[in-house]
């Protein structure tokens, strides 16, 4: 029988009798587990990976920033077509400067580009753990099992379902990150430290904040370990590692400074999520969905606490709201994880061990009390979703688990260490059987047990998704303990000698690849992106009407998807569009502020007539209100101040669109396309007028209390929250002006002009959304733009006739995209000069030697 020790001498990797290098096997395998995935969207171009978040505005996005890249060479600055308009870039538009997924986005169509990019992220995410657990002098097909287990894990995987891509992007550059930072600490060059910049600002642009900061965080943490460790164990100082470290940190902000600056002053003064904290929402807003006890359990396997997946059995019984996605990564890296705490032998391991806890206490949310001490941190008050960090915990995992499985195949089998921490393994092994077994035996009376440990018990409807999914948790629990019975028995036989270590690697690649498979495979569907997006007659007469001059459609509850008119260079307003980074004063002047629970038989018949006072509704039939379809429509109109003539006039909603008749009195039908009733607003105010009159009210709520007193005559007067200086005259309340529009044209992403005659001094009203980046000026000479109307621009004007041009100009972007661009210039000059530096220094000493 082979020795070993002498298995351990010459058993490193598999294939390693086969010609080439062992490494190039590796990622055939894992391009043949991404073709296995991802097979019907990388083999179909006309098809489109589905993706709730995806079709919930993240396409339009794209094809937005696309488009107009192709039109123009530069990024829009302005995204008119949402929520009355907001910026682009600071109001963040997903992976706008990411280099990726950009270059793909510019090469494929949008549809297959989408599905390539997530197809490519997870082969790279398998070869980038590969690279980092070689580093760590792990052998290769320890390291090549460590890589198969991240891209197969569900907890990745599964964010495919919900269209997540930026979160797969961070997830994806993690371990790349982590390879690229030990190669630059252990090796001290110069060039890995200009690499571990690069790496920063990718992970920057994806652009997931939230998870950035969690894994930059991570390694800094990871950074003071490992420097300390070094300066005690090999007498290393700390002051160059430290210098350098550093250096790179502050060129990656340098790098992606166009990404967050911006963003970053954006979000946290203008944007809806300041409104959570003037609420006083925020610790709740931080611990929303977080993990719960049966999230955490689903880690050892995937069916325990279910999800919400279109088309399936809806299984999902936890804490919040739905499920979209598995929390689950591997129950072989969490069982080998064990071995790693045991019998690792640098200290390192304790750094991934601390990181498993931390980050599992932190995923918990306000499950613990502990969360109020990381809510004390500088920037977690900005983010929610706790349960975002557990992409670490399956990293540090797999990485301690892939350490404990190279110790055991190191470990001599007399080793006391060995048969202690196998002990306690067994132990482990025997325990989650025990566990196992008492839940196939009492089923439900299992749930009953837990609801009673954790205090939680479901409703009426989660108990039903819990009965419906027993089938599932009874097959992934039997499966769960086939797994680790096989790995003990694995691990048992290379104790005795009846098993090489390759053996080992293939049944438990073998396990990996058919069991998360079949699992992840719920979570990629493809689907035929033409029903969607594809250009229908209602996009022809919108466009003919463009012509005209600008304007904004309603889209009521069952007509259209949201940003479908988006999609098609459409403005739209809706009930339910929420992009989550728009203005704070759209939102408020747009929805309704708190909860509106479902009203009363009576409550509900002042609703409608609210509604139809405002000519949303027309001599609605019972039949009509009794339909739950119309109910939810209704409900979702009240939740809005759509409701009232000033809001729909204000925003220029010239069309509505409604598959119910809609009052005479205030709209005129003008087409049908199908059940489809276009409605032209008979009193929408133009997109720009000039306008004479104006109340000054400080306080913002009685400015939108104002807007739905009917008294109030918006049409002629303007509100503003304070005295403009050099206001013009305030003129008598007798004296009134028709609606004259003013023309707007030359319209452009960051520019328009407007041509208005001005009967007398008074105010150029325009309905677009005011941002400090809008200037006006008129033959050069810059114009004041004042907030008017809670939400709108107003710029003061002279009685006569003006020309008035708008352009976005915001100087702190501009300049940090200089910044970024010189620095990217800068590094990857001086990276191309350290390697032809390397190259020549190698070509001389090759040549050197041969010389002796």
């Amino acid at each position: 029988m082979t020795d070993i020790k002498k298995m351990r001498l010459t058993e490193k990797d598999l294939f390693e009798k086969l010609p080439g290098k062992p490494v190039w096997y590796y990622l055939g395998i894992y391009l043949v587990v991404v073709i296995a995935l991802f097979h019907n969207a990388l083999f179909s171009p006309s098809k489109l990976i589905y993706g709730t978040d995806l079709l919930a505005g993240n396409l339009f996005f794209r094809h937005f920033f696309i488009e107009f890249f192709k039109s123009h060479g530069c990024w829009p600055l302005w995204d008119p077509y949402i929520h009355g308009g907001f910026p682009f870039v600071d109001g963040m538009h997903g992976d706008i400067f990411y280099i990726p997924s950009s270059l793909f986005y510019m090469l494929f169509n949008i549809f297959y580009a989408w599905g390539f990019v997530i197809a490519l992220h997870v082969f790279f995410s398998g070869f980038f753990m590969y690279l980092f657990l070689k580093d760590l002098n792990i052998r290769g097909m320890v390291a090549f099992l460590g890589g198969l287990l991240y891209m197969m894990a569900p907890l990745f995987i599964s964010l495919v379902y919900a269209g997540h891509n930026g979160k797969m992007f961070v997830i994806t550059l993690t371990p790349l990150m982590f390879f690229i930072f030990h190669r630059a600490t252990t090796r001290g060059k110069l060039i890995y430290y200009i690499l571990l910049s690069f790496v920063m600002l990718l992970v920057m642009t994806t652009p997931h904040m939230q998870m950035a900061y969690f894994l930059f965080a991570t390694l800094g943490a990871y950074f003071i370990v490992t420097t300390i460790q070094r300066w005690r164990k090999d007498g290393v100082g700390p002051i160059k590692p430290t210098a350098l470290f550093l250096t790179a940190v502050i060129l990656g902000m340098m790098l992606s400074l166009m990404q967050f600056l911006t963003p970053y002053q954006y979000l946290n003064k203008y944007s809806m999520r300041t409104l959570r904290k003037a609420e006083g929402k925020g610790y709740r807003f931080s611990t929303s969905w977080s993990l719960n006890p049966e999230e955490i359990a689903a880690d050892f396997f995937p069916e325990f606490c279910g999800d919400n997946v279109a088309g399936q059995k809806s299984t999902y019984w936890g804490h919040n709201y739905f499920k979209l996605n598995s929390e689950h990564f591997s129950i072989i890296a969490i069982f080998l994880s064990v071995l790693g705490i045991g019998l690792w032998q640098h200290r390192g391991k304790w750094f991934f061990f601390g990181t498993i806890i931390v980050t599992l206490i932190f995923s918990l949310g306000a499950n613990t009390f502990l969360f109020k001490l990381f809510y004390l941190l500088p920037g977690i008050k900005n983010f929610r979703a706790p349960g975002l960090i557990a992409f670490l915990t399956c990293f540090s995992t797999i990485t301690l688990g892939a350490m404990g499985l190279e110790s055991f195949l190191t470990c001599k089998k007399d080793d006391k260490k060995l048969k202690k921490t196998w002990k306690i393994y067994t132990y482990i092994t025997a325990g989650y059987s025990l566990i196992i077994l008492l839940l196939l035996i009492l089923q439900m009376g299992f749930f009953k047990i837990w609801f009673a440990i954790f205090g939680y018990t479901p409703d009426a409807d989660k108990m039903r998704s819990l009965q419906m999914g027993m089938d599932r948790i009874t097959i992934g629990a039997l499966i769960s303990l086939a797994i680790v019975l096989i790995l003990y028995a694995l691990l048992k036989f290379y104790l005795d000698r009846k098993i090489k270590p390759s053996i080992i690697i293939l049944i438990l690649a073998t396990i990996t690849f058919v069991y998360m498979w079949s699992f992840n495979s719920r979570y990629i569907i493809t689907i035929d992106p033409k029903p969607y997006y594809a250009k229908t007659p209602i996009i022809d007469f919108f466009k003919d009407k463009q012509k005209e001059g600008p304007f904004r459609v309603l889209v009521l509850p069952q007509t259209l998807r949201d940003y479908y008119l988006a999609y098609h260079g459409i403005e739209e307003l809706s009930t339910t569009q929420l992009h989550g980074n728009h203005l704070a004063s759209t939102e408020e002047f747009i929805r309704k502020s708190g909860r509106i629970d479902v009203p009363s038989v009576d409550a509900f018949f002042k609703i409608v007539k609210l509604l139809e006072t405002s000519g949303l509704i027309y001599q609605p039939s019972m039949n009509m209100l009794n339909s739950n379809a119309v109910q939810q429509a209704i409900y979702s109109m009240i939740r809005t101040r759509f409701i009232y003539s000033s809001v729909q006039d204000l925003l220029n909603i010239r069309y509505v669109l409604s598959s119910w008749q809609l009052s005479p009195d205030r709209f005129r039908q003008v087409k049908t396309f199908g059940k489809i009733k276009v409605y032209e607003n008979l009193f929408t105010l133009p997109r720009a007028f000039p306008i004479y009159r104006y109340v000054v009210i400080p306080d913002e709520d009685d400015i939108l209390a104002t807007f739905s007193d009917t008294s109030f005559d918006y049409r002629s007067q303007i509100i503003f929250d304070k005295m403009p200086d050099n206001a013009p005259p305030v003129y008598d309340d007798s004296l009134r002006w028709p609606v004259v529009p003013a023309k707007v044209y030359d319209i452009d992403n960051f520019r328009f002009k407007v041509d208005v005659e001005m009967l007398a001094d008074g105010f150029l009203f325009l309905s677009e959304n005011y941002y400090p980046a809008w200037k006006a000026y008129e033959n050069g000479r810059l114009l004041p733009t004042l907030k008017a109307d809670f939400t709108f621009r107003a710029i003061p004007l002279k009685k006569g006739f003006h020309t008035v041009e708008c352009r976005f100009e915001n100087n702190t972007f501009s300049v940090a995209f200089l910044v970024s661009k010189f620095t990217f210039v800068f590094l990857a000059l001086s990276l191309i000069f350290l390697i032809v530096k390397n190259k020549l220094k190698n070509k001389t000493l090759k040549r050197g030697n041969s010389e002796k």
